[in-house]
């Protein structure tokens, strides 16, 4: 998963396109109204995105 900042001024959107294009099994999420630092800007978006990102994926082996 990835998840940017939609004011970003370190991923833009055609990185984050070529992104999706290299990985296109993986999630990509924009946050609004977050810069580069997302738990900074938008602590609660965030943990909004991980905690459904976490809740869809199935649990995969434990490392020891």
């Amino acid at each position: 998963m990835l998840i940017w900042g939609a004011q970003s001024d370190v991923v833009t959107v055609d990185e984050a396109e070529e992104f999706q294009r290299l990985v296109p099994h993986a999630e990509v999420q924009r946050l609004p109204e977050a810069d580069h630092m997302l738990t900074g800007d938008r602590n609660d978006g965030f943990g909004d995105l991980i905690v459904d990102f976490v809740g869809r994926t199935p649990a995969g082996p434990l490392s020891p």
